[in-house]
């Protein structure tokens, strides 16, 4: 009976053990994860007389990009190139005591600029031109040659001309060339068989043009003035003109521009 009595103590002692072992061996509760806001937005909608509460989103804020800068390279827009025809007459002042004869001038000349921006000009808008041009003019006389005169027929070259200019509401173009060069040579030679020429030129032309059509062909008026300071006969040279032959020319001028 005693035996039986400290069995039952000793069962009930490791039985007292193994609780108290179980309960601290026992780890602590997990937590919950927060419901996902997609899925949180989903049941809201789901479940009715719930107003879904608004997901906040972040946008990536992308930098911002850098420019290359300006190209050094002109491009197709800033280059204007144009030919032209002309028709005039002039009446030259040679000497005080004659009449002046008429001539006819034809020329030809091709033109090369840099056309610059738009820019405003009160009410309008123009772009600038900086460029050369060079002028080729048959020149014939069609009134009665004078024997103390001779015949004033001839030619001449203006082979490079400093142009200004500019383009006004894509509608109207202005232009002044600057001369320096071009001598007018008579076709006709002297008694003895030598070449006249006038030199020494210093004048300028001036021209505006309307812009019809397709935009490339222009038509309008001219003006040219030009001062030759002195004369040269081949073999002989050269002599100062006083007073100098100053020829002048009005006419039409048709103009197309490769642009």
């Amino acid at each position: 009976m005693k035996l039986v009595w400290k069995w039952a103590q000793f069962s009930a002692c490791l039985l007292y053990v193994a609780q108290m072992s179980a309960a601290f061996a026992d780890p602590l509760p997990k937590a919950t994860p927060a419901p996902d806001a997609s899925s949180q937005a989903t049941s809201d909608h789901a479940t009715p007389g719930n107003t879904p509460a608004p997901v906040p989103t972040t946008r990536k804020k992308t930098p911002p990009t850098k420019s290359a800068g300006p190209t050094t390279t002109p491009s197709r827009d800033h280059l204007f190139a144009d030919a032209s025809l002309s028709l005039g007459i002039s009446k030259p002042r040679i000497l005080e005591s004659v009449d002046a004869p008429t001539l006819i001038q034809t020329g030809f000349s091709l033109s090369g600029a840099y056309r610059f921006n738009t820019l405003p000009f009160f009410t309008h808008e123009f772009r600038a031109l900086l460029g050369l041009t060079t002028d080729y003019r048959m020149i014939n006389q069609y009134s009665t040659v004078n024997d103390e005169l001779g015949n004033s027929r001839g030619s001449r070259w203006v082979i490079l001309a400093p142009t200004l200019g500019a383009i006004v509401d894509q509608d109207y173009i202005l232009r002044l060339e600057l001369q320096f060069l071009g001598n007018y040579k008579l076709s006709n030679r002297t008694f003895d068989g030598k070449d006249f020429s006038y030199t020494s030129p210093f004048g300028f032309k001036l021209s505006a043009l309307k812009i019809i059509g397709d935009r490339n062909l222009a038509v309008g008026l001219l003006f040219e003035q030009v001062r030759y300071k002195a004369r040269e006969i081949s073999g002989v040279g050269s002599r100062t003109l006083n007073p100098a032959l100053s020829i002048y020319q009005v006419g039409l001028m048709v103009s197309y521009a490769f642009q």
